[in-house]
């Protein structure tokens, strides 16, 4: 029972000269081999803490001491739980009391430990250089332990030189021949050392548990090193990427270390209070990096770092309960155990996370500390101890300073581990408490979580009922589920002021006697000591908190991938609520075997270079590629990526397998068909998890901004325990190029169901004769419309004409249906030659801008096409056909009933370029009529003669039917336009368009009054027919207007005829089945 000496101290309250710890070799008296087993494990593990609380307490370290002590009686609770009543029952009960009892009285005296920092008198010089020549031995010991040859024997030089140095400054004596034999004892191994063969590089590697397979390209392409160096700049200062071997050239420094960046700037309440920057050699007497790892030892001071702090707590009760370095991981030098040490030199590096890759951060050991001699950052009630000062003063440092305005925990604790940071936000309608919950105890239970949960914004007088503080981080220490009950061990940073509702230290109801030996909670303590640990339920927390942070340890997932990558502000729209073409892409392929579904976890990360608020929204969209329409994304090749990232061209690929190497992926430019539509969020860390099924999947992965202000830079990551690859989409076309136009009372259309859809705006594309072997291109058009306008773009097969209505044979592309605000089409195997592009908007009348976008591979020609009758002369004329009289219809152009259909005169004296269009925009009741127009010359006595050209064959269309442009040569009697259905007796209103190069007065009938008839032999022809109407009717009700129609000025007269009539092919199109 002896084996645990518990002198206590003397100098202090609680002195117990007879305690005796239990033997660790001690057995149980009865039980199971099982027990057994248990109890010998939690002998074995309070035996050593046992004794290390006893050296603490007698070093004078009594804060240390009193931590050991509560926790070698948090394992003699759990060794009582398993003996059974007896002897040593009763032995392990005592001991229990009695490190209780020394542990209050310690918490009692504590304010000795909490008090002013201490002038410590500046030690000789040949001690510094003792000290430094310790440390550069120990640094030499841990290099070769690592088998690193080379740094050992750099760290045993210095280690000689220092001792060196300080023989010749010591006092004649026992100190000085200690020195000279320590001198002599490490020349001794630099010696042994330069006898054996030099490796530059260590024998023997640790190997990680799980090796990571990148998926994805393996090295950094040029721009990602210039994304890394570019933000490598973070608050003016240059941190830069994180390296093993630069640690020991780091750390071999000459004296003490001053931090040349110099001091950080300090808070306003920090500087109010102010004295001076103090070496931790001057207010620690014995210092060390780490006495005891614990989250109850770290205090928040009056820097605003709540969530830091937080972090640093909840990151220490880890490392307690699972004996596994997490915080301790990244502070350096570290002792040929790799645990974290003290440097007499001052100079610390600790390795951070951050834009996108580990960090150095290097700093020097000078604290702030205010004019009562208290330190003014955080600090560990351990006197001696650095950790928390240290780490701080790193972050502060990488934040700008302690003026640091604040962040929340779980990009803290990002920072500081690399756990993947998970944000929930309580009060959305979507948080799941339940699964929430599950999801916090199991990655608790099995080491793979950190929890942190914040308040919001509060008044005062409900922060001061709840015990809480507004807008305020939080440590939460455990989780448990207990009687039915659902609970959290919470620590303020600040070490005091509690949580006051149910389950607090204050409530008398819910703490039965059976709740507090389950949880080991004692009330009566709670009720004295105020140390800012308390209990919450469950349902408290997510009623008067705001959020949970958790931090997920991802190791587990072997299957990574990364990528660094700008998103420049001036490329694509600032708002990307209508066109997500331009947003940075990248698609996801994935391999799943076997029947289970993966998950599958992405991170974006924002670089951050300056320390201010976080005006950036953003979020993460996924689209499944499989479920998405035709009309929504399109294939791309691999090419050039978006941002000039080079990338390797695949391979031939057997289809059905799955290839790392692929380096294409589908576009999405529609938001609507998401599988998962992110939240804008203003915090720099943006995490989506979603499972995919068994099996290869294809996913793309859209990144969004709310509103785009200026340029970001941002890392994207990868985590699965199945295969897949991560790439950046490329941007498919090399060129673009951007036409802005509007839509105006004469051109805005509508849709094809629209007579005006002719006047829509319209283009020529012309694709030249493409270089061998290449036989086809492709093209890519967007349209951006005003966000009220439902808007269209199509290209069509019509060898560059303009086309008064599109059939569907003829539709290369279109954008599908008519969509608000943008709209695209791509069209790929594009041969040579013309094409004609559409733009229109579903409602007819819309008057406003548009920019249309063309990308290709090549440089192609796109030009506007004239209005239809552009630079002409434009004659509006109005009639109707009349139920027996003339609606007559069409039975053979030489037959009497055609003649009496509506007719007009079109007088030609000089050379002169003319088309008609007919419209029908009435006659929709039941459906529209199919019509047609003919122009005939007219002959003496207005006679029919011959015809001179024709619509074509009957159509019916929204958009009516019309000649094509044609030269007419003077004519004595004129010509004669002659419009008509094809079936009889369909009366209705009609509009005729006619278009001329010179002003015509056209007008309403021409014909005469009688039907010459000549007869030859036995049989007649009938030579021409009289278009006026027999009997006395009238031809048709007409009414006239007229007008020079501007925007085009196409020179159809500079063509001279060759015969009677010439044809000029302008806007005529022609097909079947109208889309």
């Amino acid at each position: 029972m002896d084996a645990y000496p518990f002198p206590g101290t003397p100098k202090t309250p609680g002195y117990e000269p007879d305690l005796s710890p239990i033997d660790s070799g001690s057995q149980p008296l009865d039980g199971s081999q099982c027990k057994q087993a248990s109890l010998s494990d939690l002998y074995a593990e309070a035996y050593p803490l046992a004794v290390q609380a006893v050296q603490e307490d007698t070093n004078g370290d009594h804060h240390t001491a009193r931590l050991l002590y509560c926790e070698v009686c948090e394992i003699f609770i759990k060794i009582l739980k398993l003996l059974p009543p007896g002897e040593e029952h009763n032995q392990v009960q005592r001991k229990s009391d009695q490190y209780t009892k020394r542990a209050e009285a310690i918490w009692e005296s504590r304010s000795v430990s909490t008090g002013p920092v201490k002038d410590i008198k500046e030690l000789p010089t040949y001690e510094k250089l003792a000290q430094e020549a310790q440390f550069a031995f120990e640094q030499a010991v841990a290099e070769q332990e690592k088998q690193h040859e080379l740094g050992a024997l750099d760290f045993y030089t210095d280690s000689a030189d220092l001792f060196w140095q300080a023989w010749k400054d010591a006092p004649e004596g026992s100190i000085k021949d200690g020195l000279k034999q320590r001198l002599s004892d490490v020349m001794s191994r630099a010696e042994d050392l330069k006898g054996v063969s030099i490796n530059p590089t260590p024998l023997l590697k640790i190997k990680a548990s799980s090796t990571p397979v990148i998926s994805g390209p393996s090295t950094l392409t040029r721009q990602e090193l210039e994304v890394l160096k570019t933000t490598m700049l973070i608050n003016n200062k240059k941190y830069h990427p994180w390296s093993d071997s630069d640690v020991k050239d780091l750390l071999r420094e000459k004296g003490p270390f001053t931090d040349p960046d110099g001091m950080l700037p300090l808070s306003d309440k920090q500087t109010s209070k102010f004295g001076s920057w103090k070496r931790v050699s001057q207010i620690m007497e014995n210092p060390k990096m780490i006495c005891l790892i614990s989250s109850t030892s770290i205090v928040q001071d009056i820097v605003t770092d709540c969530s830091f702090v937080a972090s640093l707590c909840v990151s220490a009760s880890y490392e307690r309960r699972w004996k596994k370095q997490l915080i301790r991981a990244c502070i350096y030098p570290k002792n040929k155990f790799g645990e974290p040490c003290y440097n007499p030199h001052g100079k610390y590096l600790v390795k951070l996370t951050f834009n996108g890759i580990a960090r150095r951060v290097v700093v020097d050991d000078y604290l702030p500390v205010s004019k009562s001699g208290t330190l003014m950052c955080t600090f560990s009630t351990n006197k001696n101890e650095l950790w928390p000062s240290i780490i701080e003063k790193a972050y502060m440092k990488l934040m700008g300073g302690y003026d640091f305005p604040g962040s929340n925990s779980g990009i803290d604790l990002y920072a500081l581990t690399g756990w993947i940071p998970e944000h929930l936000f309580i009060k959305e309608t979507n948080f799941d408490m339940e699964k929430q919950w599950k999801r916090m105890v199991n990655g608790q239970r099995n080491g793979v979580a950190l929890v942190t949960i914040a308040t919001g914004h509060m008044t005062d007088e409900e922060a001061d009922r709840l015990g809480l503080v507004p807008t305020h981080a939080y440590a939460v220490l455990d989780l448990k589920e207990v009687q039915g009950l659902r609970l959290l061990q919470v620590k303020n940073p600040w070490s005091h002021k509690r949580w006051k509702g149910p389950f607090s230290h204050l409530d008398a109801d819910h703490w039965t006697d059976e709740l507090k030996a389950e949880l080991n909670f004692d009330h009566f303590a709670a009720l004295k000591n105020d140390d800012g640990i308390f209990w919450i339920d469950y349902e408290s927390v997510c009623s008067t908190f705001d959020t949970i942070h958790i931090n997920w340890n991802l190791e587990t997932l072997n299957h990574r991938a990364v990528i660094h990558a700008p998103w420049p502000c001036n490329y694509g729209p600032r708002r990307d609520n209508y066109n997500l073409g331009y947003n940075p892409q990248f698609t996801l392929a994935t391999n799943v075997k076997g029947s289970r579904p993966c998950g599958i976890w992405l991170l974006l990360s924002k670089h951050i270079t300056v320390t201010e608020e976080n005006r950036d929204f953003i979020t993460l969209h996924v689209f499944d590629v499989q479920k998405q329409q035709k009309n929504q994304a399109s294939l791309l090749s691999p090419t050039t990526p978006l941002s000039a990232i080079s990338s390797t061209t695949p391979t031939s690929v057997t289809p059905g397998s799955f290839v790392s190497t692929r380096s294409y992926g589908t576009r999405i430019y529609y938001e609507g068909n998401s599988m998962i539509k992110g939240m804008y969020v203003n915090s720099p860390h943006i995490l989506v998890r979603f499972e995919v099924p068994p099996g290869q999947n294809e996913y793309t992965i859209v990144l969004s901004q709310h509103v785009k202000t200026r340029d970001l830079h941002f890392t994207l990551r990868a985590y699965a325990v199945c295969e897949f690859e991560l790439r950046e989409i490329p941007n498919k076309y090399a060129i673009e190029k951007k036409y802005e136009g509007g839509w105006t009372e004469e051109t805005a259309g509508g849709s094809s169901y629209n007579a005006g859809f002719l006047n829509n705006p319209q283009y020529r594309l012309v694709v030249p004769v493409l270089p061998a072997p290449q036989m086809t291109t492709s093209v890519l058009f967007m349209l951006e419309s005003p966000k009220d306008f439902a808007a269209h773009v199509q290209l069509v097969n019509s060898q560059g004409k303009r086309v008064s209505c599109v059939w569907t044979k003829d539709i290369i592309a279109q954008s599908g249906e008519y969509r608000h605000g943008f709209c695209y089409c791509e069209a790929n195997d594009l041969r040579p030659g013309q094409y004609t592009v559409v733009v229109s908007t579903f409602e007819p009348n819309q008057i406003g801008k548009y920019k249309l976008t063309l990308q290709s591979h090549i440089d192609l020609s796109l030009t506007p096409i004239p209005i239809e009758g552009a630079g002409m002369f434009k004659k509006i004329l109005r009639g109707e056909w009349v139920l027996g009289v003339s609606a007559m219809g069409w039975h053979h152009h030489q037959s009497f009933s055609y003649a009496k259909n509506p007719h007009f005169l079109v007088p030609i004296t000089e050379m002169t370029t003319f088309m008609v269009r007919l419209q029908t925009p009435e006659m929709t009741n039941p459906s529209m009529p199919k019509t047609n127009i003919t122009i005939f010359e007219r002959l003496d006595e207005g006679v029919l003669g011959r015809e001179v050209c024709s619509s074509g064959p009957y159509t019916s269309v929204p958009q009516g039917v019309a000649t094509e442009p044609i030269t007419l040569l003077p004519n004595q009697y004129g010509y004669l336009v002659v419009v008509s259905t094809l079936e009889p007796g369909i009366a209705g209103k009609f509009v005729l368009y006619a278009f001329s190069d010179r002003s015509l007065d056209i007008e309403a009938g021409g014909g005469v009054s009688s039907t010459n008839v000549s007869m030859n032999g036995t049989s007649s022809s009938l030579r021409s027919l009289s278009l006026s109407s027999s009997g006395g009717g009238r031809s048709g009700s007409v009414s006239s207007g007229s007008g020079n129609s501007g925007g085009g000025g196409g020179r159809y007269e500079s063509q001279r005829p060759s015969a009677r009539f010439r044809r000029q092919f302008g806007s005529s199109s022609s097909g079947q089945g109208a889309s």
